[in-house]
């Protein structure tokens, strides 16, 4: 029992949702005396790796007869096993030959799994009857085997690198006063978020005091306690749009703190997935119109649920992910304890990041300023 195994991180997503033996009055019933191994974020159809060379031993292929549903497991050197659970699709086969890191299924959801994750069990021969483990069936804590999760590779993000613009956020009121025209002639401004409201005119104004001036338009959809389809928004929005694209923008944010009543909420969606189901319709049919555009996701309301007001922003995020993953960018906030920022940052690492909504903190800039990823920082 002397020798140990290296295990690199099973997903590209570096998050530990269930960690090994939490939770000890949920497994009460069904023996172990908690969670049997490790949940670790992988949203539909993300990739799973190997964690290290061994054999596959078994493919269960089966999504719904046990609480793995689709699995797979792999035998390694002296006596350890991996397996991986909640499975959408095995890509290797019995018998084969793998290496760390080689993609050997995708993410599911299947068996007794909410979506998101992939559970990862950690046996080692001989740990039971040795007293190394308090689990049957020689079930050990993968964690300490676990290689820190890598950096991710910054050339993946489509934007330069370390290129965070100093933004500034238009007043959506016309029209502009002398104020607002002399805050954009800032030397530092770099950026601009405007709204569908902008006119062209204002639009012009904007390249003329700096032609080199990165413009995001946010298109909003005002709750009037009514349901209202992606079509019907689209047909309502499409003439500003096609505006604003004609006059060069190509970088829009579909909505507005979507998990507010006012922006919303209850009356369109009740969850993050309703709301993602509508703003990835939403997306495709802008995107018909214009191709060449791209579309971010706002930032939610920070904080807990307060009833008949705002949905829990933490949980509303949780479950959207193929929202997140199909989107252009993401929108964060960087507000204090209630900031999502490092969440969306850990539990999409790959994908590009504007701060939509400051409230007149410019130091925040100075602090995203190098880190790649981040597109822009605006400030109201």
């Amino acid at each position: 029992m002397q020798a140990s195994i290296q295990l690199r991180w099973p997903t590209d997503y570096y998050v530990v949702t269930q960690s090994f033996n939490a939770n000890p009055e949920l497994h009460a019933t069904r023996n172990p005396p908690g969670h049997e191994g490790l949940d670790i974020r992988a949203p539909l159809n993300s990739s799973v790796y190997a964690c290290a060379a061994g054999e596959v031993t078994e493919v269960h292929d089966r999504p719904d007869d046990n609480s793995y549903g689709r699995h797979i497991t792999i035998l390694h050197a002296d006596g350890y096993r991996t397996t991986y659970a909640h499975l959408a699709k095995v890509i290797a086969n019995r018998g084969q030959r793998v290496k760390p890191a080689d993609q050997i299924a995708l993410a599911g959801p299947t068996g007794q799994a909410g979506g998101g994750h992939i559970h990862l069990t950690l046996k080692h021969d001989g740990a039971t009857a040795a007293g190394l483990t308090h689990f049957a069936d020689d079930i050990i804590d993968p964690t300490p085997f676990l290689s820190p999760p890598p950096t991710p590779d910054a050339s993946h993000y489509a934007w330069p690198l370390a290129r965070c613009l100093v933004g500034a956020i238009a007043p959506r009121v016309a029209p502009w006063t002398d104020a607002d025209l002399a805050a954009f002639k800032r030397s530092e401004i770099e950026a601009v978020k405007i709204n569908e409201q902008t006119t062209q005119a204002q639009i012009a104004t904007l390249k003329q005091i700096n032609p080199a001036f990165f413009i995001l338009t946010q298109l909003n959809l005002r709750s009037t306690g009514k349901p209202i389809s992606p079509r019907d928004w689209f047909a309502r929005l499409r003439p500003a749009f096609k505006q604003h694209v004609d006059a060069g923008i190509s970088y829009f944010e579909i909505g507005k703190t979507p998990n507010l009543l006012a922006e919303g909420a209850y009356s369109n969606w009740t969850t993050g997935a309703e709301f993602g189901n509508w703003w990835l319709d939403a997306a495709n049919l802008l995107k018909a119109e214009a191709p060449q555009t791209k579309f971010g996701i706002p930032a939610p309301a920070p904080g807990a649920s307060i009833a008949g007001q705002r949905l829990d922003a933490q949980t509303f995020l949780e479950s959207a992910d193929e929202m997140m993953l199909s989107a252009d960018w993401i929108g964060v906030t960087e507000i204090g304890p209630e900031s999502n920022f490092s969440t969306i940052r850990h539990y999409f690492p790959h994908q590009v990041l504007f701060v939509t909504s400051l409230d007149r903190d410019r130091t925040i800039h100075k602090k995203l300023g190098g880190e790649p990823g981040i597109g822009a920082v605006f400030t109201a």
